[in-house]
């Protein structure tokens, strides 16, 4: 295991105002990370918190954000930090205080996406060129928040000769972020890539600020070489899809204790909890249509996957989706 510096591993996480049992975070998706599924995660995981989809600041001033699906949360699903992305500070402040008013209790900064249309309009990983909006940005934001923590969530130089990370950290900390997200892999590179841990070790040396690193944890193997880099505490985002217990099974494993996985039975309760949320959003068609994509992560490791996979794609309706979880998800196996 690399031993850039002495791995802190779990432990209680100060950010800003809030003090966190553990240092363990279900990180930002898009199309995902919705109410339901960070429901279902704080419920069986208890990470420190969990995270919104991104939503648009010009949506968000504007009072046009899909108020269910991208503002709502559930009263019982522990601490959440609501993801903006956008280039203009005036614009920032106001998205700020709309998710702020809607029950963020951490507001987070995307500076890390790498799609083309956030890209073009300024936003995203876009801003990590433009050190003095950037700047602006999170002096905005701070202005705006009060005394609510924020942060930025951003991606490394990779092999580019971009040489961001130094002003990308001074920034951070100088305008007022309570603590900074770095992903391991620079804006072009993909999931095949893997996780630069490196220059997330650089950042974390070159921060007076609080440093969640992220990328490639799903395992303790993996978890324990991101911790080797220093950072303060581990964003976790694909691996939890489909496992939302993955964050206490991290933490028993690291005391040493064996942890029992959910029965399959249990794990097509989970899969239905979920999809049976996506409906007061997306209306029955849609969270079937959903479950399409959720279906591989559920069923990680499931004996007839392929046939499962095939059939939910065939699916329409909740009763008929129910069946095949009681069909396929059982543990005669």
């Amino acid at each position: 295991m690399p031993s850039w510096r002495h791995a802190a591993m779990i432990s209680p996480l100060q950010l800003g105002r809030l003090s966190l049992p553990n240092n363990l975070i279900q990180g930002p998706l898009a199309g995902i990370s919705c109410a339901p599924f960070r429901l279902l995660t704080h419920r069986l995981g208890a990470p420190a918190f969990t995270c919104t989809e991104m939503s648009s600041t010009n949506t968000l001033a504007r009072g046009e954000a899909h108020t269910g699906r991208y503002l709502y949360r559930h009263p019982d699903e522990g601490v959440v930090s609501y993801q903006i992305s956008g280039h203009d500070p005036d614009i920032i402040a106001q998205a700020t205080r709309v998710v702020i008013e809607a029950g963020a209790d951490i507001v987070d900064l995307n500076c890390g996406c790498p799609v083309t249309k956030i890209r073009k309009k300024g936003a995203g990983s876009r801003l990590l060129a433009k050190p003095a909006v950037l700047a602006e940005c999170v002096k905005a934001m701070r202005a705006a928040a009060g005394d609510v923590p924020i942060s930025i969530k951003v991606r490394v130089d990779g092999d580019s000769t971009e040489n961001n990370n130094a002003e990308v950290a001074r920034i951070a900390q100088e305008e007022g972020a309570d603590f900074l997200v770095v992903h391991g892999r620079h804006w072009t590179e993909r999931y095949d890539t893997p996780c630069r841990y490196d220059q997330i070790a650089e950042m974390v040396a070159r921060a007076s600020i609080p440093v969640i690193g992220n990328g490639d944890v799903e395992d303790l193997d993996s978890l324990k070489t991101l911790f080797a880099t220093g950072c303060d505490g581990a964003m976790i985002a694909r691996a939890g899809v489909g496992q939302p217990w993955l964050f206490e099974q991290l933490r028993q494993e690291a005391k040493g204790e064996h942890f029992v996985k959910p029965t399959w039975q249990n794990i097509g309760q989970y899969f239905i909890e979920h999809v049976q949320g996506l409906v007061q959003f997306e209306g029955e068609r849609g969270a079937v249509l959903q479950a399409r994509k959720l279906g591989k992560y559920y069923g990680r490791g499931l004996p007839e996957l392929t046939a499962f996979l095939n059939q939910l794609n065939t699916l329409w309706t909740l009763d008929k989706f129910c069946r095949a979880i009681h069909v396929f998800f059982s543990d005669k196996s």
